[in-house]
């Protein structure tokens, strides 16, 4: 009881099983803390007088609406997942619905990386170069986070980010990752990008991490912000920008651009340096007239209004002769340059 809501409800419904009942979760990602709040209350021993006992369970998780569509069914599900637990040994937790089971393993495997990472300092930022257009010369670098383990095993974003996004560490990784690219701008002199999270994206406690790195900067810091998180607050989204412009040294760029939405509707209302072309675009954009025809179209737009343009994912000569002729400003992509460590940028292109 003291490691739950007082409104969720604890109960012993036989001789050696007890069962947890909970309500009003915020989001499903709630589901796999209390797995792990669960394993936690039983992995030291239970003092008892003077007697230290140790306790192994078994339980099995289901959850409405995905797994029943009434309380009977909802713990019928539950205890045949503890069935299923208690065939595989002590100390197995199990989910009725295997989809959540998966993801559950998942963020709990990115929880202990990323506390791995922060104990012991095993973060890294890589740099992927973009490019002018005209003569091809390295204009800026857009950071992206590793992690790399000590038996030199390198974790990519895909194994940690969405996790990290939705965790009590975001704001502690966005202030390290700040120190770290505006540190590369004043050695390197050229801009930087960072991508910024949706979840401290017009926080005010950024404007002050933002403050305190970039008073005095040689080249600009870029804040990338994924189309899909300025959209949802549009209104709300362009005030931070504002509030942005009257810090020195930062630039704004709207990432993953035309990404399921009528982009071209509201380009005229965002506040914004630079859009990045997603790469589904660069994709497309040999074989497919009509992308090739709305890129032309945006490019012409973001020219007219004084905002600049980036071709992400460029991975073929062909991609890039087409982006040139059609007046992109900035080049990206495998085909010029994949990520790589402070190191190789150093002797490549600095």
């Amino acid at each position: 009881k003291k490691n739950f809501r007082e409104r969720d409800i604890i109960s012993k419904i036989g001789s050696d099983e007890f069962a947890v009942l909970i309500t009003d979760l915020k989001r499903k990602e709630d589901i796999f803390i209390i797995e792990n709040k669960l394993k936690n209350i039983f992995s030291k021993p239970f003092k008892i007088k003077n007697n230290c006992i140790n306790l192994h369970i078994n339980a099995g998780i289901s959850v409405f609406p995905e797994d029943a569509e009434n309380f009977r069914k909802l713990y019928e599900n539950a205890y045949l997942s503890l069935n299923n637990a208690k065939n595989e040994g002590a100390d197995v937790i199990k989910f009725f619905n295997k989809d959540l089971e998966n993801r559950a393993r998942e963020i709990l495997n990115a929880k202990s990386l990323i506390e791995k990472a922060f104990s012991e300092d095993l973060f890294r930022l890589y740099y992927q170069p973009y490019f002018k257009a005209n003569d091809l010369s390295v204009a800026g670098f857009e950071s992206l986070v590793r992690i790399i383990d000590r038996e030199n095993r390198i974790h990519l974003p895909s194994e940690f980010i969405n996790y990290l996004e939705i965790s009590p560490y975001i704001e502690k990784f966005t202030e390290w990752a700040f120190s770290q690219v505006t540190q590369k701008i004043n050695r390197w002199k050229k801009p930087i990008a960072l991508n910024i999270s949706g979840t401290v994206f017009k926080k005010p406690e950024f404007i002050n991490i933002i403050e305190k790195y970039t008073g005095n900067l040689k080249k600009p810091v870029i804040l990338e912000i994924t189309e899909r998180v300025f959209v949802e607050d549009l209104i709300s989204g362009n005030g931070f920008i504002k509030n942005m412009k009257y810090i020195p040294n930062i630039r704004i760029s709207i990432d993953d651009f035309g990404t399921g939405y009528s982009a071209l509707s509201y380009l005229k209302e965002i506040q914004t340096d630079v859009i990045k072309i997603d790469i589904s675009f660069s994709k497309a954009i040999v074989s497919d007239p009509k992308t090739k025809a709305i890129i032309e179209g945006v490019i012409h737009i973001a020219k007219s209004l004084g905002i600049k343009t980036v071709a992400e994912g460029i991975e073929t000569k062909k991609q890039l002769d087409i982006y040139k002729k059609i007046g992109v400003d900035y080049i990206q992509g495998f085909y010029l340059s994949k990520p790589l460590d402070e190191m190789e940028i150093e002797k490549r292109f600095i």
